[in-house]
């Protein structure tokens, strides 16, 4: 759980902080009204969100959508591609933090759901308004942000910044 969180929070946060410069009305929504901070961050984590698959093994013999599935197969499902499905969100491909209800899946669901989403929740809540609170013209720096190479995790290395003062 403390690994997990860790990178996951992080990420969540970059990535946040990332689609929010990628659009900066967007942006200047959430500045001007910092209310719609845990819609934003709901957003967050539907668009991109930092962990992007999970894996299950079949406990029995099963069809998917006419596949074959055999008694312990991995299978892998893309929680990106979910959250970005046409037939569960129109617009699914624009960054909206005013989309309201949200039943994405960047945290699993089920059984499976992610015991640490409350407090994820509330770290990104907490740290990216205070920080756009402090920095509400942060902006992408000239120099390309990297992301970071991990099976199922992403997040950036680098998410290089301009804020006031540091220009």
């Amino acid at each position: 759980l403390l690994v997990a969180g860790n990178v996951t929070t992080t990420d969540l946060m970059g990535n946040g902080l990332h689609a929010l410069m990628q659009h900066p009305d967007q942006q200047a929504r959430l500045v001007g009204e910092p209310a719609l901070i845990d819609d934003a961050v709901e957003e967050m984590l539907r668009y991109d969100c930092p962990l992007t698959e999970t894996a299950r093994i079949a406990l029995a013999d099963v069809e998917f959508n006419g596949c074959p599935v055999h008694r312990g197969d991995t299978l892998t499902a893309s929680l990106a591609a979910a959250n970005h499905d046409p037939a569960r969100f129109e617009r699914p491909h624009d960054f909206d933090i005013t989309r309201g209800e949200s039943p994405h899946l960047a945290f699993g669901s089920g059984v499976h759901v992610c015991l640490g989403a409350p407090l994820a929740r509330l770290e990104a809540r907490i740290g990216l308004a205070r920080f756009l609170a402090q920095h509400p013209d942060v902006r992408p720096a000239p120099t390309p942000p990297r992301r970071r190479h991990l099976p199922f995790f992403r997040g950036f290395e680098s998410l290089p910044i301009i804020t006031r003062g540091n220009e």
